[in-house]
């Protein structure tokens, strides 16, 4: 449990995105350096089914070079990509006045980063011997189905690695989506791989939507949602159903200090960093960016 003055523990954001080129192993190390209590990262599987950490569904050439440095014409699918494809790509710098860019001012580029397997990441959070939380979204666009496995496959493919690499530190996986996440439990199960499942959730959303990620997936511990949708009354609708909360993506001082006083369980944030300072009490600095 953190010892800050508030409880709430600290999740990285794509590793510590505000910091660092989101889901590199770069954001994490920093992530953990600040100590981040969990590091919230994305899978992805690619044609030759391989589990890698990366957000967008489709290579983003606001984020991507390939080996010469141009930016890809196209968002080229992971799912269509070999992993020794997508190795050849550098996800760490952001495309000069890009979106990314322009939104991340103070993220330090990391040239030469290379899109992880969820094997590396896990070795290395090993390797710096904190146990914290790893924090896994499944990336799943219904609309698109050709974009990932079928969702039974893919729960197999992801509790098959989890199972061969056994994390040390607690796991939580969640997704958008919850039909997806109905697979991942018994996947799970079936091959003694402890971890809590949770149910994310855009805003805006109600009562039912609690009670509807309650009933769901063989019952979810964890209801992950936007902060902005989040009012204390439906957080203590939430513990009355003995369901956790997961608040994302707070980056503003003010979100976080309410957030905490309120009791959510964690704060997903682009600033780990930021974040950990505000909850101890501390100056955190500038919050502008």
């Amino acid at each position: 449990m953190p010892t800050d003055k508030q409880c709430a523990a600290v999740h990285g954001h794509r590793g510590a995105r505000g910091r660092r080129p989101e889901n590199t192993l770069a954001a994490v190390e920093f992530a953990l350096d600040c100590g981040a209590d969990g590091v919230e990262v994305d899978l992805c599987i690619t044609a030759d089914d391989a589990v890698v950490v990366h957000h967008d569904l489709r290579l983003n050439p606001d984020t991507t070079r390939d080996a010469r440095g141009r930016r890809p014409a196209e968002r080229i699918p992971i799912r269509a990509l070999q992993l020794a494809q997508l190795r050849e790509y550098d996800v760490g710098r952001a495309r000069p006045g890009g979106a990314t860019a322009l939104r991340f001012a103070k993220q330090t580029a990391v040239d030469g980063a290379r899109i992880p397997l969820l094997e590396e990441l896990v070795d290395l959070m090993a390797q710096r011997g904190r146990d914290v939380t790893l924090n896994l979204e499944l990336k799943s666009d219904p609309r698109e189905p050709e974009l990932t496995p079928p969702a039974e496959h893919y729960a197999t493919r992801v509790a098959d690695e989890l199972a061969r690499l056994r994390p040390s530190g607690p796991l939580f996986l969640q997704s958008f989506d919850w039909a997806l996440m109905a697979h991942v439990r018994p996947a799970t199960r079936a091959r003694d791989v402890a971890c809590k499942i949770g149910l994310t959730c855009p805003r805006p959303f109600g009562a039912a939507e609690l009670d509807a990620a309650r009933a769901h997936a063989g019952a979810a511990e964890v209801f992950s949602c936007d902060h902005r949708g989040l009012t204390e009354a439906l957080l203590q609708r939430a513990r009355g159903m003995d369901l956790e909360v997961c608040a994302w993506t707070a980056n503003a001082a003010a979100d976080i200090a309410r957030l905490a006083a309120w009791g959510v369980d964690a704060i997903t944030t682009d600033y780990p960093d930021r974040a950990r300072k505000i909850l101890r009490g501390e100056n955190a600095g500038d919050s502008s960016d």
